[in-house]
């Protein structure tokens, strides 16, 4: 008897979805034959595509334009984007249904390309790993008379600041129309799993924990020692609403030139030039902001070794921003540095669990930043627990070994 098939699908790339890389290994681990299915969206996360698939033995498919140089075909499918948002805002008077057909078609940048490759690429079970794939797999699964899942990474509908928008009305009527029907929905933590029980009748969001396995080469690498307080952040894409003004300006309230930020992810000169001249105006010195780019994904828990402290400073604009828990705080788990988290309602419910791994402060509050800062340099034993208790907490229980097997449980074949 063949293996039974399962198809992941986002619309952007693996390397920037590490949640999905990690379920297509765990399917693939497990003697499935696993396809996943993406989308070109940017070339610096191509670029990286190109090395992950080389460590996999999974399938992958890129669908929609290939045309990185954005020539005709980038352009034919980006108009057909643009024109179902124009029309989707000028359709008050549609139906529901109509709405979603045009809904469906603005998020996804190559809906119709992607809706056509899944339709023909025979599947015993799919799973959508954002908004923008739900409707073509959700679609695709009902052509082949077969099954779909839905992996809520985020609280779409809630991803805006503006929960009346445009972009949450969209997310509304996706989720709508083709949640109730999904043969499971998994959450990446417990808030985002009961808003979306609250909002779609008749689902239970599962939570799968965001959580990554501490690497070998990592278990016994010392953590990082020494004077002074190395921190860390890191995303795809470093901007000022982040948080990181924040930490600059309790840099300079610390007056210690031992203390560095390093980030990590891709900033524009704009971007350096207002941190520069902020961490000027606090009197940090230019050489204690580092900037290192991207990193591979499973090189990531390695880097983030180096330093003492983890940074997640999410603030709390939207209510999906209030509610997940980011990568970041599992990778600083699995790399066994302390955490310092700012006061969203899922960051605080996670610090008042685990409160030996870090501090939290309130969102804004930079002189209660500033305390935390000091008391960690000052009190350099109290940095070591928390390392180990962060190492400890990874390797015993929030790990991908854990919830990997609640993934596998609630698959149909």
């Amino acid at each position: 008897m063949s293996a039974p098939k399962i198809t992941l699908v986002t619309s952007g790339h693996p390397t920037t979805n590490p949640r999905l890389v990690k379920e297509a290994d765990a399917l693939h681990e497990a003697g499935y034959n696993v396809t996943v299915v993406y989308c070109f969206r940017e070339k610096w996360a191509f670029a990286l595509d190109e090395k992950l698939f080389n460590t996999r033995n999974w399938k992958y498919k890129m669908v929609g334009s290939k045309a990185l140089n954005r020539g005709v075909a980038y352009a034919v499918v980006k108009t057909k984007q643009k024109f179902s948002k124009i029309l989707f805002r000028l359709a008050s008077g549609l139906s529901p249904a109509l709405k979603t057909a045009l809904a469906q078609r603005a998020v996804l940048f190559s809906f119709d390309e992607m809706l056509m490759f899944l339709k023909t690429h025979p599947s015993d079970f799919f799973i959508a790993h954002n908004l923008a794939a739900l409707a073509p797999v959700a679609l695709a699964a009902r052509a082949q008379g077969t099954l779909y899942a839905f992996d809520a990474e985020d609280f779409h509908r809630g991803e805006s600041a503006d929960s009346c928008g445009i972009e949450s009305q969209m997310a509304t009527l996706i989720e709508a129309h083709y949640l109730p029907h999904a043969h499971y929905v998994s959450a990446a933590s417990p808030l985002i799993a009961a808003e979306y029980r609250k909002v779609i009748t008749g689902i239970n969001p599962v939570v799968i924990n965001n959580a990554f396995q501490v690497p070998e080469m990592t278990r016994s690498k010392p953590r990082a020692q020494g004077s002074g307080l190395k921190l860390v952040w890191f995303s795809q894409h470093v901007g000022m609403n982040r948080g990181l003004s924040d930490v600059i300006r309790a840099m300079g309230i610390c007056e210690d030139e031992n203390v560095t930020l390093t980030i990590y992810g891709i900033a524009s000169a704009a971007v350096k030039a207002e941190l520069g001249l902020l961490a000027s105006t606090h009197q940090v010195p230019l050489g204690n902001i580092k900037y290192k780019g991207t990193v591979q994904a499973d090189n990531l828990i390695n880097e983030l070794t180096a330093f003492d402290c983890g940074l997640a400073l999410e603030p709390g604009f939207s209510l999906n921003n209030q509610i997940a828990l980011s990568n970041k705080v599992f990778s600083y788990l699995a790399a066994g540095i302390a955490i310092i988290l700012s006061e969203t309602p899922a960051q605080l419910q996670f610090i008042k669990s685990h409160p030996k791994v870090g501090k939290s402060y309130p969102i804004g509050n930079v002189e209660s930043l500033a305390n935390i800062l000091k008391a960690l340099i000052s009190n350099r034993q109290s940095l070591v627990e928390c390392k180990a208790e962060s190492l400890a907490l990874a390797t015993k229980e929030l790990n991908w070994n854990v919830e990997k097997e609640k993934f596998l449980a609630l698959l149909p074949v």
